[in-house]
């Protein structure tokens, strides 16, 4: 079974057994606003997200997360990467229409990408005590927010949950490309609409029982 967090203006799935948690920041002293969340798994690995106002740029997302983790830890090693290859071959568009016509058979194939076009990825890698740590950051911008989100986990924690962590990337993705406006739908009683996992891989498998299409909904629509 898996879960989907509703919030942020967008719904991930994640693995039930991972546990959820909320950031927010005090407006006013009754009234407090969610600016981020994070998934954290059994073991090492976890994920968060936060959301920023769109005058704040992918890179000026990812320097000030890079600064923070930085400040923290010595020896890190920085690689920048274009984010498009952690979605190249989903295709989370609508299927074609059989009646609409056909690409010329001159016309080169050309790799899917379903990340914004503005979008900027970047790993680090640095020891802390004898465990070398992996962090990806990816930030994107969508209607009027810019997302970031990163993975953390000892490296080889890492390695066995990349796949999870670029399913749960592409339900946010594909959440946020459903409502042009960046807002989540209210729930629909249909069920293949409700499935936000578009990968070939059973998330459930990191959790304890279940399909991964049953889904159970946490946090509020934001």
């Amino acid at each position: 079974m898996t879960k989907v967090y509703r919030g942020l203006g967008l719904a991930c799935t994640y693995p039930e057994n991972w546990q959820l948690s909320e950031e927010t920041v005090a407006e006013h002293a009754d009234q407090s606003t969610v600016v981020g969340f994070n998934l954290q798994s059994p073991t090492s690995a976890f994920m968060s997200v936060y959301r920023y106002p769109r005058s704040v740029s992918p890179d000026e997302a990812i320097e000030e997360a890079t600064k923070a983790i930085a400040a923290d830890y010595e020896g890190i090693e920085l690689s920048s990467f274009a984010p498009e290859r952690e979605l190249l071959h989903v295709d989370l568009a609508p299927s074609q229409p059989k009646s609409a016509p056909s690409q010329p058979k001159s016309a080169p194939s050309q790799p899917k990408s379903n990340v914004p076009n503005a979008s900027r990825g970047t790993d680090l890698n640095f020891y802390y005590l004898d465990l070398l740590i992996t962090v990806r950051l990816i930030s994107f911008q969508f209607a009027q927010h810019t997302f970031l989100v990163q993975f953390q986990a000892e490296d080889r924690d890492f390695t066995s949950m990349e796949r999870v962590f670029q399913a749960m990337l592409i339900t946010m993705i594909q959440s946020l490309q459903a409502s042009p406006e960046g807002t989540v739908a209210e729930s629909t009683s249909d069920p293949s609409e409700q499935d936000l996992n578009p990968f070939a891989i059973d998330l459930s498998q990191f959790g304890t029982h279940g399909e991964i299409s049953d889904n159970e909904d946490v946090g509020d629509d934001g």
